[in-house]
């Protein structure tokens, strides 16, 4: 849907208004389960769609967007069952590339269910509309993801100090755009496992898990269409361990084989998952650094899925009672799924950094400032040229 930007001034009077609002009575009080919340926010790209260098559409490259959200959640505990929701709608408009203007969704709903102390579990279903990333093809075409999930989980503490577990996850994916739409996928996993559980709080088990995936619209190459289904298996530690109080470690790894319907070239096996550290040397300090070896799909023209491994560290400081500091830095190889044994490197890299500060002048309002940096270094051969791309943003909620 095509929207007209507002002039500066106008944003301005809509963001004071917005802010001003929370000098009114407020809707729901702190103890109420129901709360309205409003936003606006603005962001600039140099580079918008993640072009490669020295490529642009009609001369350029970067843009400036407008954002307001409005919604409402819930959430309230009765007895044992604790109930969340969230329904939030946001209208985004684009200075240059107004074709990509759209209005977003975004709706969940989680029971976290208990039958008396010793099983428990969770039932969650969620539904995102919104703009697909440009990361990995080029286009300047609007190209909207739609994102289905369900998942449940069932857990049973069959003993003092051993529990069963059990989860389904069905995400289901549809692009807007025709030459994406080979993308649409329907992906499901199942896993069930045992964890042993220490007296301290922490946890280890194992794990089986069983994912599928289904794309209902095939590829093209040349005179071959390209099934691209696959089937993953996996058998992996799940450990959640707390030390000193000031360490906590988390692992989801092992091993998994990835098969393929079609191109069983592109099979692959060997260790994988993440590693989490998270630090809190103090109580105003908080690092998180985590290490993996994963399977990740990619939107892009010619490749659906990569291997990527990378790590990440993440760096959040309570300057004070209202404001707090934030940083980030990730990398990560990704070595795409190849159909034949070619010459060249079908691999490529991406970085992405980001500084930010969250001030919170009242109990109910946030701003949010940051600036981001993401590079990619490209693969000549899958015709992925390497970009640059650095943003900042600026945001104000109110949730009353």
């Amino acid at each position: 849907m095509h929207t007209t930007s507002f002039r500066a001034p106008r944003r301005l009077r809509a963001a004071l208004l917005v802010l001003a609002a929370l000098g009114l009575p407020a809707f729901a009080g702190d103890g109420d389960a129901l709360h309205p919340f409003v936003g606006v926010g603005y962001t600039y790209d140099d580079n918008l769609l993640r072009l490669p260098d020295g490529v642009s559409f009609d001369g350029q490259r970067s843009d400036a967007m407008r954002s307001a959200i409005a919604g409402i959640l819930f959430q309230h505990q009765y007895s044992l069952q604790d109930i969340y929701a969230h329904l939030k709608v946001n209208k985004v408009s684009f200075d240059h590339f107004k074709q990509l203007d759209y209005d977003g969704k975004d709706a969940l709903a989680r029971w976290k269910w208990a039958v008396g102390p010793h099983i428990e579990g969770t039932l969650e279903g969620e539904y995102q509309q919104t703009l697909a990333p440009y990361t990995d093809f080029h286009s300047n075409e609007r190209n909207l993801r739609d994102e289905h999930r369900v998942f449940f989980e069932a857990m049973w503490r069959f003993h003092s100090a051993w529990r069963v577990r059990s989860a389904f996850t069905q995400d289901k994916f549809d692009y807007e755009l025709p030459s994406q739409q080979f993308n649409n996928r329907t992906e499901k996993l199942a896993e069930a496992g045992i964890d042993y559980l220490a007296r301290s709080g922490n946890y280890a088990g194992l794990v089986v898990r069983k994912f599928k995936g289904n794309f209902p619209n095939k590829r093209r190459v040349g005179n071959f269409v390209d099934d691209q289904d696959f089937s993953q298996d996996e058998l992996k530690a799940r450990v959640n361990w707390k030390g000193s109080g000031i360490t906590q470690v988390d692992v989801l790894a092992g091993w998994a084989r990835r098969k393929h319907a079609l191109f069983t070239e592109r099979d692959a096996s060997g260790a994988n998952g993440r590693v989490t550290v998270t630090y809190t040397p103090r109580g105003k300090t908080t690092l998180v650094a985590s290490v993996f070896r994963e399977f990740a799909p990619v939107e892009s023209s010619l490749v659906s899925y990569s291997l990527n491994k990378g790590a990440s560290l993440q760096a959040k400081y309570d300057a004070g009672a209202k404001t707090q500091l934030t940083a980030s830095t990730s990398y990560q190889k990704r070595a795409y799924d190849v159909r034949v044994n070619l010459p060249g490197d079908f691999s490529d890299s991406l970085r992405n950094s980001s500084v930010g500060v969250t001030y919170n002048p009242t109990r109910h309002i946030q701003l949010n400032l940051s600036a981001y940096r993401q590079t990619r270094s490209g693969s000549n051969v899958l015709g992925l040229g390497s970009f640059k791309a650095n943003g900042a943003t600026f945001s104000a909620n109110a949730q009353f």
